[in-house]
C-alpha cells in the first residue's frame, strides 16, 4: 500500500518524508535542514514560496520523527497557526509529487542525483 492511499496522516508523513529522503539526502548530517531547503530549492524560485516549503517539509520531518518515536502527534504550529497532521501530510504529499516530476525532469536532461543535489547546495552560495 502506498502512502498516497493509506488513510492516516501518521502513517503518510513517515512514508512521505522517506520518500524525500531518498530523493534529495546524500549526507546524515543535518537531515532535516538539508531536506527542507533542497525540497524548496528544487520546487520553487520565489523566496516566500521557498519559504513556505521549506517550513512545510521541516515541520514534516519533525512530526515523522516524533511518530517514529511513538509520540502522538495531532498537529503542528507553522507561523502561529495550528495545522492539523491531515493537512500537513496532504501539503507534504503535494511537495513529493512535484519533487518527483521534477527530479524526473533532470534526469532526462541528463543529471544524476548526485548532480541534482550539487545543483540545489550550489543556490545557498549563488550570488543574488
Amino acid at each position: 500500500m502506498t502512502s498516497y492511499e493509506k488513510d492516516s496522516a501518521h502513517e503518510k508523513i513517515l512514508d512521505l518524508i522517506i520518500s524525500l529522503e531518498a530523493l534529495l539526502q546524500d549526507t546524515p548530517a543535518e537531515l532535516s535542514y538539508r531536506l527542507s531547503i533542497r525540497t524548496a530549492v528544487l520546487l520553487e524560485e520565489e523566496n516566500s514560496k521557498r519559504n513556505k516549503i521549506f517550513k512545510i517539509i521541516r515541520h514534516g520531518y519533525d512530526a515523522r520523527n516524533k511518530i517514529a518515536h511513538g509520540n502522538e502527534v495531532i498537529s503542528v504550529r507553522i507561523d502561529d497557526q495550528e495545522i492539523p497532521l491531515q493537512v500537513l501530510a496532504y501539503e507534504v504529499e503535494e511537495c513529493v509529487r512535484k519533487a518527483i516530476k521534477k527530479i524526473i525532469i533532470r534526469i532526462s536532461q541528463g543529471k544524476n542525483r548526485k548532480q541534482i543535489i550539487e545543483e540545489l547546495e550550489s543556490f545557498l552560495f549563488a550570488s543574488p
